[in-house]
């Protein structure tokens, strides 16, 4: 193998590399509609079956004065499917809130 070629696979090799170092595995991304989102705030934990599976990451009020919490569910937390709900709930006695997800039907 002449030293350009094994140098140009070295210099692919490490591009590639970067590029899944760097790259963003924040994991599955869902929006969900709530008629009360009370105390729930972005950052607050997401969580199936009382196991975190994920973080709030966004928060919008619409013109129907519903809120719709953007979430991101990591790889590993399972489908929800389309009939999932959710609630929320107090994580602590401080006041502190978490989206609480029930899947269901594993339609996506």
């Amino acid at each position: 193998m002449s030293a350009w070629l094994k140098a140009g696979a070295f210099a692919a090799l490490l591009a590639v590399a970067v590029l899944v170092w760097q790259r963003d595995d924040g994991g599955r991304q869902y929006r969900v509609e709530l008629a009360n989102a009370a105390g729930l705030l972005v950052d607050d934990e997401v969580r199936m079956g009382g196991v975190e599976v994920g973080t709030v990451s966004r928060l919008d009020v619409t013109p129907q004065t519903t809120v719709v919490a953007t979430i991101r569910l990591r790889d590993d937390a399972g489908a929800i499917g389309r009939d999932a709900r959710a609630d929320v709930r107090a994580a602590n006695l401080f006041g502190g809130k978490y989206l609480d997800l029930h899947a269901r039907g594993w339609r996506r």
